[in-house]
Parts: C-alpha cells; sequence; structure tokens
C-alpha cells in the first residue's frame, strides 16, 4: 500500500480521486438505466426479463455517492457546507423540468376534458409537496415517486452528517450510515417494503464516505482493481439476470432491491476508476443521454402518450412500442433539457455564487430518479392507449403497504 492511500495495481490513487472533478462515466450508466425502466414500462411481458425496474435503483446509489462526495469536498474546502446552497441547488436542479411536465400534463387533461374524471385537482397537492407516494388515490404522475424519496432523503441527511454544532457525528459518519442500516434491519419486517430505497440511496452515501476518507480508500480502491472489478461485473450481471427468480424465492422484491443496491456499490469504484470503463460509459453518445436522463424519465408518458394517439400500434406494449417511446422521450427531453432543466440549473448556480469563492468540483448533477419501476411479477395492461402509465395502484406497486417497486 502506497502511503498517499493509493495500492499498488490500483489505475488511480487518492489524490487522483480527490482531483476529479467529473466522473464521466457515471453518466452513461445513468443513461442506460434510464432506457431501461422506458423499456420495461412500454416493452410488454416479453421484455420483464431483463429487469428493468431496478434501473430507478441504479440512480439512487449514484445519487447517494455523488452527493455526498460533493457535500464533504465541500466541507474540506470550507469547514463547513452551505445547507442554504445545498438547498438551492436541489430546488433549481429538480423543480423547473418536474414542474414543466406536471403543467403540460395537466394542460393535456384539460384539453382532453379530463380533469376532473382524472382527479387532477384532488391529487394536484401531493405532486405539488412531493408527496405522490403517500397518495392512494389517481396518481397520474406517478412515476415521480421516486423524486418524493429523494427530496426527503436529501432533506434528513445533510441535517444528519453535516451539521457544524454535532463534530461527533462529523467524525463518525460511517457510525452514523451503520446506524441507519440497523435501523433499516431492525425494522425491517414493518417498513422495509419502504424503506429500502432510502437504505439504497445510503450505499452510495457509504461508498462515497469510504473513499473520501484516506484511511477507508485503499480498501474499497481495491475493488477497481482489474480481478477484482472483473468479479463484481461478473457477479452483478449474474444477480441482475437473476433478479425474477429471486423475487420469486424472496416472497417479495425488498431484499432483492437491497442486493442489487449492494450490487452496484460493489462496481462503483471500478466506474470511477477504470480508464476501459469511462471510455465505454463516458463517451460522447453516453454522456448525451445521461445528461438527458432525468427529462427522458419525466417525459416518458407524455411520449407514449403521443404515440398511442397518433399511431395506434404503438399503444400495445412490446418491444417496437418500448423502442419507439425511447426515441420519442429522446427529442422531447432534449426539448426540455436545454430550454428548461439547464436554466434551471444555471440559475440555481447563480444563486449559490460568491465572489471569491472557490465554486464546488463539478461532479455530474445527481439524477433524480427515473420513473418507477413496475412489480416484476405483475400484469401488464394490453395498452397505453389510455394516456397514462399502469397505475402503480393497479400493479401493487405502492412504496406504503407493499413494494414500490
Amino acid at each position: 500500500m502506497n502511503p498517499d492511500g493509493g495500492s499498488a495495481g490500483l489505475p488511480f490513487d487518492y489524490d487522483q480521486f480527490r482531483e476529479a472533478r467529473r466522473f464521466a462515466s457515471l453518466d452513461g450508466v445513468r443513461g442506460i438505466a434510464a432506457v431501461a425502466v422506458v423499456m420495461f414500462h412500454f416493452g410488454g411481458p416479453s421484455f420483464a426479463w431483463a429487469s428493468g425496474w431496478l434501473g430507478v435503483h441504479v440512480f439512487f446509489v449514484l445519487s447517494g455517492f455523488i452527493i455526498t462526495t460533493l457535500a464533504l469536498r465541500e466541507e474540506e474546502r470550507n469547514g463547513r457546507i452551505s445547507l442554504r446552497n445545498f438547498y438551492v441547488r436541489r430546488i433549481f436542479r429538480i423543480w423547473p423540468a418536474y414542474l414543466f411536465v406536471l403543467a403540460l400534463l395537466v394542460a393535456l387533461f384539460v384539453a382532453r376534458g379530463e380533469f376532473a374524471s382524472r382527479e387532477v385537482a384532488e391529487t394536484l397537492p401531493w405532486y405539488l409537496t412531493f408527496n405522490s407516494d403517500l397518495h392512494l388515490g389517481d396518481i397520474f404522475y406517478g412515476h415521480t415517486w421516486t423524486i418524493a424519496i429523494e427530496q426527503r432523503f436529501y432533506l434528513v441527511w445533510p441535517l444528519l452528517a453535516f451539521l457544524p454544532w454535532i463534530p461527533a457525528v462529523r467524525r463518525h459518519r460511517l457510525g452514523l450510515l451503520a446506524a441507519i442500516f440497523l435501523v433499516g434491519a431492525a425494522l425491517w419486517g414493518v417498513v422495509g417494503h419502504y424503506a429500502v430505497h432510502y437504505l439504497v440511496i445510503a450505499v452510495g452515501c457509504l461508498v462515497a464516505v469510504l473513499m473520501h476518507d484516506r484511511r477507508t480508500f485503499p480498501g474499497v480502491a481495491a475493488l477497481a482493481r482489474p480481478l477484482p472489478a472483473a468479479l463484481c461485473w461478473a457477479a452483478f450481471a449474474v444477480y441482475h439476470l437473476a433478479v425474477p427468480s429471486l423475487v420469486r424465492a424472496a416472497g417479495g422484491e425488498p431484499l432483492v432491491i437491497m442486493g442489487y443496491g449492494v450490487m452496484v456499490g460493489l462496481i462503483l469504484p471500478s466506474l470511477v476508476a477504470l480508464p476501459a470503463l469511462t471510455r465505454v460509459f463516458g463517451g460522447r453518445v453516453m454522456r448525451w443521454w445521461g445528461e438527458r436522463s432525468y427529462s427522458l424519465y419525466l417525459v416518458q408518458q407524455v411520449a407514449g402518450w403521443a404515440l398511442a394517439t397518433l399511431v395506434p400500434v404503438f399503444g400495445t406494449p412490446r418491444l417496437l412500442s418500448a423502442v419507439a417511446v425511447v426515441l420519442c422521450s429522446a427529442v422531447m427531453a432534449d426539448l426540455v433539457h436545454r430550454w428548461v432543466e439547464q436554466p434551471g440549473i444555471e440559475l440555481g448556480r447563480r444563486f449559490v455564487s460568491r465572489p471569491g469563492r472557490r465554486r464546488s468540483p463539478v461532479v455530474p448533477p445527481a439524477m433524480a430518479p427515473a420513473t418507477p419501476p413496475v412489480a416484476p411479477q405483475a400484469d401488464v395492461p394490453a395498452t397505453f392507449a389510455g394516456g397514462a402509465l399502469p397505475s402503480p395502484r393497479a400493479v401493487g406497486a405502492r412504496p406504503v403497504g407493499a413494494h414500490r417497486g
């Protein structure tokens, strides 16, 4: 082991990791995960084997890693993090595109004369307060439950882990994360179906804390060595393909989701460190999809609706429909990304900028989670021509009382 925190045979050392301003490979992974979720939603039963619904938990792990890494670097640079700036960045990262697509959906319901029948007035407050995952009524924008999950996590996580007046917690964040996992395990039988999503985000936070500390960095970075990395990726691939069988064996999704989050955490160091993976996942095309993955997630329902209305053959869930929805969503997502999402991010940056203050390292913003995965054993409706994704309530995919997958 090298004294600088690196290890012999590693493709990078501690100082190189700390100096990295962008993890380009994570963009490509985000793009693949977003496409996988859309393909699952619109691909029908024949595409269920691919378990694209788990793409959302890839987003959760990456989000926890990126957000925590940014916060740790800001704290080391300035002595503390600015909670105000943290929340301002999250608001301007998430809200503009989210509210734009929500407004578009409401306008479409009004134009179609479905405002009352879809209970839009009753449901809208749940979306405006980011509590749609708790709503038991019509959920026309229901795939945004993942945003509600992340909003709550990032409301609480900085308060627990980065408050300057609790130095003991700041010195022992690994203990804090251990406590979070222990509480989750202790209450698993009661709230495991709901808490698992937060625990998966915490996996990404754990990897970030371990890689930020010079003392624990070598142990985690060792997973980026060629042989351990190959074994981790092989285990991840086998686990992913075995998900349908694992769900049946476990009698439900929560434990499988938790295991999947751990698997993503194990391949994360190699994604950050290995040049070969950066070339694969961080290329120009992959970055394009990754940078638009949030908008892609938001507009997929509108894209599916439009295609089913204009070309009824695309209203039947199957591979052809899924590909068409992905392409249509990509066009819409590019427009939303350029004209709504990016201007919102830039506006947030202007709000947090201060003269003479060094800006935070530029790491890809954490992806707001994509559409909720639909429970793999659930029946998929025969058509989306009605203008919406299948209701999570209809397929038993609620996070309260049943897995939200």
